[in-house]
């Protein structure tokens, strides 16, 4: 902002007042959710509310939803209360990852819902179970016998 102030000699301050005059602040609609959902952590700014933001988007269309400044699940049911009894029932699949607290949140405000991990943290978990598994055979063979360790 400070050098489009310097450039078009004007004010810091008013950059930033034009600049927010382009930006309008997504209403929340009480009483639509999609019927698809999917919901992610993400490292937010400093200055989020809790350690971790949380992302809400169709899973129909790839838009986002909302977004918001904690992933706490006190705070997501409260938010997701937000919305109508309608709107909630009509959310029928949730993707997610294997954080069990979005599990709970999910039973709780949107009755009709499956739950779906997601295929990243899938393969991402069996990846972790195979090279657990490697390593511990790895280990064994090296405290055993040399020459089966070379076969």
């Amino acid at each position: 902002m400070k050098d489009i102030a310097q450039r078009y000699l004007v004010s810091v301050k008013t950059v930033e007042r034009i600049l927010d005059s382009f930006f309008e602040e997504p209403r929340l609609k009480p009483n639509y959710l999609p019927k698809h959902l999917l919901i992610d952590e993400f490292k937010g700014t400093k200055d989020c509310q809790g350690a971790m933001c949380f992302i809400l988007s169709d899973a129909d269309t790839g838009k986002i939803v909302d977004s918001l400044e904690d992933r706490r699940s006190f705070k997501l049911i409260a938010y997701f209360m937000r919305f109508t009894y309608h709107a909630r029932k009509n959310v029928s699949h949730v993707v997610m990852d294997m954080n069990a607290g979005y599990d709970s949140v999910t039973m709780v405000v949107f009755p009709n819902a499956r739950i779906s991990i997601d295929r990243f943290h899938v393969i991402q978990q069996l990846n972790r179970a195979f090279n657990k598994q490697r390593i511990k055979t790895m280990n064994h063979l090296k405290k055993s016998d040399p020459q089966a360790m070379k076969k």
